[in-house]
């Protein structure tokens, strides 16, 4: 088991011990920064090691499943929740609940998922999502006691204080053989459905379809920016005409004027950024019977 002891609900070695009783031998190792999480599961592999759990965030898990990527046939990865938004196990059709996580962790099926080969300022691997323009500002202002004051709601907080004075930029964008340039504020390349806790930015993603889903989110005026939260809150925002919704393998964004990037949560500079899907990449463990994730936004 890798574990951030930094996480929103607390990790201890009893309650470790408690929700992973069937597993009769774990070892813990503990992340101390960022990346350290990749870095362990790169020494595991090393050693044999082949099942893994995560147990924290959605940017432990990104971490730790970037270092399984292409891992040798048999490695498979768990997750326990402990973070604020937990979108990709929701993304998964994983419980937040941990002792039903842990039941899902012992009992469920190791199955493909994708991931997707970053290349940016500071490249790397995402499980999840990629947001440039906006929403990289707000994934970059927040810190470890907002997320603790606000849970999940810190996301649409952060958004909705962010829309009224949102930059624009002139982008080119290419989607495989497809080619635009517009002026925008946001862009999103997702490979699961769930941003910021539970909002469902890309209600059409499958992380096992071999693609990514990307949201382009044009230059609008904050009125119409406004209206369209409640489209993104029900996971209906794809439909509107202000909203150019693609799906793409390859994927590139360059900007002519520093755009901040997160990767997972995580800021990955402000230049230009592509993107290419890695299907199969990793084995997650899954429920046996997967329910239909739930395409409305929760404050929980």
């Amino acid at each position: 088991m890798i574990a951030h002891p930094g996480s929103v609900r607390e990790i201890s070695a009893p309650l470790i011990e408690r929700l992973l009783a069937p597993i009769s031998e774990i070892g813990v190792r503990w992340t101390s920064g960022p990346g350290h999480a990749r870095e362990l599961a790169r020494e595991a592999l090393a050693r044999g090691v082949r099942f893994f759990v995560a147990a924290g965030g959605d940017g432990t898990v990104s971490e730790v499943a970037s270092g399984l990527a292409s891992a040798p046939e048999g490695a498979s990865l768990g997750i326990l929740p402990f973070g604020t938004g937990n979108d990709l196990a929701r993304s998964l059709g994983l419980p937040l609940d941990l002792d039903r996580a842990a039941e899902v962790v012992v009992t469920g099926r190791a199955r493909p998922m994708d991931l997707v080969r970053v290349y940016a300022e500071r490249p790397g691997r995402m499980a999840l999502n990629s947001i440039a323009g906006l929403g990289g500002d707000v994934a970059a202002g927040l810190d470890q006691e907002l997320k603790r004051t606000w849970g999940s709601a810190v996301y649409l907080r952060m958004a909705l204080d962010n829309v009224a004075s949102a930059a624009t930029f002139r982008a080119e964008i290419t989607l495989d053989d497809e080619q635009m340039t517009l002026d925008l504020t946001n862009v999103v390349v997702a490979n699961g459905k769930f941003l910021g806790g539970g909002i469902p930015v890309a209600p059409l993603a499958e992380l096992d379809d071999g693609l990514l889903d990307v949201m382009v989110l044009p230059a609008l005026s904050a009125t119409r920016l406004f209206g369209l939260v409640p489209r993104v809150l029900m996971g209906r925002h794809h439909r509107s005409r202000h909203v150019i919704y693609r799906r793409a393998r390859r994927v590139r964004v360059e900007a002519d004027s520093p755009m901040p990037v997160t990767i997972d949560g995580e800021p990955a500079g402000s230049g230009p950024v592509a993107y290419e899907v890695e299907p199969g990449a990793l084995r997650v463990i899954r429920p046996s019977t997967e329910p239909r994730g739930s395409l409305r936004y929760r404050i929980s």
